[in-house]
């Protein structure tokens, strides 16, 4: 009887044994879930990614500026380095840089900032990547990514006027946990035939951002797109000052990069509104838009109808 009893107990404190042990089991099976588990917002989706396009001299410049916002192991919401990015160059037909490869004259990075760069020698062609699994597309290949929070820099300089297409279809290739990934970037679009601007309207009544700065200088000021566009939406009413005429339509052409734009009497037009709103002080919206001034009226519109009558395409 005491030999059962006892048995009893051994019996009961060995349960309590397992039971603690199994508490404990799962205890750091949740802790390690919750160290380990996926986490919203690592995804190489998550590169901020920026371009600035300039045109001179019969030339196209296109420098992208690539970041990694939140560096780390790709744990915890941190984002793994970028091993490599490629894309698609836009525009379809006679008119897009994969029918006229020629043109592109250089491509390199830049690791500090853009003070040196390092050439890609020879240049990429477009073909797949076999390095990542989320494209087979022909593309561009950028074979250099990034290094914690700092900036790369990727340029490609081609001859000719080739235009911003905001829609160029990317691949970007970092670690195995943030892995692959596909996405749209500005990038470069159709070749233009001749110098062409979009018009005032296109930059100041589209909702799309302004080209990198995000700046214009017109008479010797400088005005952010949130200025800009607060000039362009005062009211008309009593006719539209000769300041805005000017500023709007000089802002056309320089948010356009083809200042000068080559039409001597265009760039003589662009220089008398600007010698004049030089002297008028920076616009302000709705309280300082001086007019008086018809020359500056009719230079508007002439710059105007040049615009209309070489008007670049819209990127699709």
């Amino acid at each position: 009887m005491k030999f059962r009893y006892q048995l009893a107990i051994a019996s009961g404190i060995l349960l309590l044994a397992i039971a603690a042990c199994q508490k404990q089991n799962n205890s750091v099976e949740h802790s390690l879930s919750s160290k380990t588990g996926p986490v919203i917002g690592s995804s190489c989706l998550n590169y901020s990614v920026n371009l600035n396009r300039t045109q001179s001299g019969g030339t196209t410049t296109f420098i992208w500026t690539i970041t990694n916002p939140n560096p780390g192991n790709g744990n915890n919401g941190t984002l793994q380095d970028l091993s490599h990015w490629s894309f698609v160059p836009g525009c379809s037909g006679n008119s897009g840089l994969e029918q006229n490869w020629s043109d592109i004259l250089s491509a390199s990075y830049s690791l500090d900032g853009g003070t040196t760069w390092t050439d890609l020698i020879p240049t990429p062609t477009l073909e797949p990547d076999p390095s990542q699994t989320c494209s087979n597309a022909n593309v561009f290949k950028f074979p250099v990514g990034t290094n914690g929070s700092a900036a790369t820099k990727y340029r490609v300089v081609v001859s000719g006027n080739y235009l911003q297409d905001n829609n160029n279809f990317a691949v970007f290739k970092s670690g195995a946990k943030t892995g692959c990934c596909t996405r749209t970037v500005p990038g470069i679009g159709c070749k233009a035939e001749q110098s062409c601007s979009f018009s005032q309207g296109y930059y100041f009544a589209n909702p799309l951002p302004w080209p990198a700065p995000g700046t214009v200088t017109v008479g010797g000021f400088t005005y952010t797109e949130a200025e800009g566009r607060a000039i362009w939406n005062c009211s008309n009413q009593g006719g539209i000052p000769d300041s805005k005429k000017g500023f709007t339509q000089v802002s056309a052409l320089k948010l356009s990069n083809i200042y000068p734009t080559g039409n001597a009497s265009i760039d003589a037009d662009v220089a008398l509104i600007e010698s004049w709103l030089a002297t008028q002080g920076k616009l302000v919206a709705c309280s300082n838009l001086p007019s008086g001034n018809s020359a500056v009226g009719q230079a508007a519109g002439r710059i105007g109808e040049w615009i209309a009558e070489n008007h670049c395409l819209v990127p699709e």
